[in-house]
């Protein structure tokens, strides 16, 4: 992302991601590893906060139980949300054509509940995704229409000659078509 405190540590099966952007969602401390310790966690989010960013911790959910306790002492609140991870097992050979169905729009604020919609957003990315948000001239938010419904979306976000696709979903009755990659090269193109 250019910034100087950008960089990415590991500790233990802890991976640290410290991108410098102010939400802390953006400086993910990934916990994903049966074997993680107390101390993995505590060593990751030293090294991410020493880095001069507020950390915040995404846990598989089979290890909340774990870790929710350890997240309380380093001052750190559970969002009741669970953000879904995106996992495509197995990755199939061929990525499907674009669906004829679908029509992509780039929208505006007029069409931000749309967006949240098209992936069911919860109250963590509805906080950062705003208005004020879309009116970035480097972002752009795309969504993917079916009979006027949305079904998939992704952002855009152009910083420094590089473009960064996020947030793409497909809401569940859509899965495995192809609308998914539809919006990130929809987003792409915005």
């Amino acid at each position: 992302m250019g910034d100087p405190r950008g960089a990415v540590g590991q500790f233990g099966p802890v991976v640290a991601v410290v991108t410098g952007l102010v939400p802390a969602f953006y400086n993910p401390i990934l916990v994903l590893d049966d074997g993680v310790t107390s101390g993995d966690i505590e060593q990751a989010y030293a090294w991410a906060s020493g880095r001069g960013v507020a950390p915040s911790i995404l846990l598989r959910h089979t290890l909340e139980d774990r870790a929710s306790a350890l997240a309380r002492v380093l001052g750190l609140q559970s969002d009741p949300w669970h953000d879904p991870g995106m996992a495509l097992s197995p990755i199939p050979l061929e990525i499907p054509a674009r669906p004829p169905e679908l029509e992509t729009r780039t929208i505006d604020d007029s069409g931000l509940e749309d967006w949240h919609h098209a992936a069911i957003s919860g109250p963590s990315i509805r906080r950062f995704v705003t208005p004020a948000f879309v009116a970035d001239p480097g972002v752009r938010l795309v969504v993917g229409y079916v009979d006027d419904r949305p079904v998939c979306r992704a952002a855009a976000w152009a910083s420094d000659g590089v473009v960064g696709i996020y947030a793409v979903g497909t809401i569940e009755a859509a899965r495995r078509r192809g609308f998914g990659r539809a919006a990130i090269d929809a987003g792409r193109r915005a």
